[in-house]
């Protein structure tokens, strides 16, 4: 059996003090829920980290973004295979985003499906429940962000 190793970028994008989550399906079950920005990262398609996360902003929220810090980093095994997600944080430009086109949208899997963009006040996600983020990984990762948590943007570097 092969060991297979995912890395993922996701990236809280804020503005004017609250938080911007995107409403998509969940794999697990098929149900909608809140999530943060994030994809995988494509060493074909990605200088590095912040290229993904650029590109993900903009593929699921239409959003451009200027990154700001390294939020976590969270490490996930699981039967043979080990996830790994860089999440960072970053400004919204222009306060414009919009859910993309589903055509447009570059989908992994065939049933991802991306339905609301919505910004989120600090108090709107301190009384969130966990039942409607899509996993733990994005509840973890708005508790830091609520706290106030991160690392300068050059803590990972990617030698080319």
């Amino acid at each position: 059996m092969s060991h297979k190793i995912l890395i993922k970028v996701g990236v809280l994008v804020e503005d004017k003090g609250k938080l911007l989550l995107i409403k998509e399906k969940r794999w697990l079950d098929g149900t909608y829920r809140w999530n943060i920005i994030k994809g995988s990262f494509d060493p074909k398609q990605d200088r590095d980290f912040l290229a993904t996360a650029r590109r993900e902003a903009k593929e699921e929220a239409n959003a451009s973004i200027k990154l700001k810090n390294l939020l976590n980093v969270i490490y996930l095994q699981k039967d043979n295979q080990t996830l790994i997600q860089f999440n960072y944080t970053a400004n919204l430009l222009g306060s414009h985003f919009s859910i993309s086109d589903t055509r447009q949208q570059k989908k992994y899997r065939s049933d991802e499906d991306i339905i609301e963009a919505r910004l989120f006040s600090k108090k709107e996600l301190k009384t969130m429940k966990k039942g409607v983020l899509v996993g733990k990984r994005t509840y973890i990762s708005i508790q830091a962000w609520l706290k106030g948590k991160s690392s300068p943007l050059e803590t990972i570097r990617i030698i080319h």
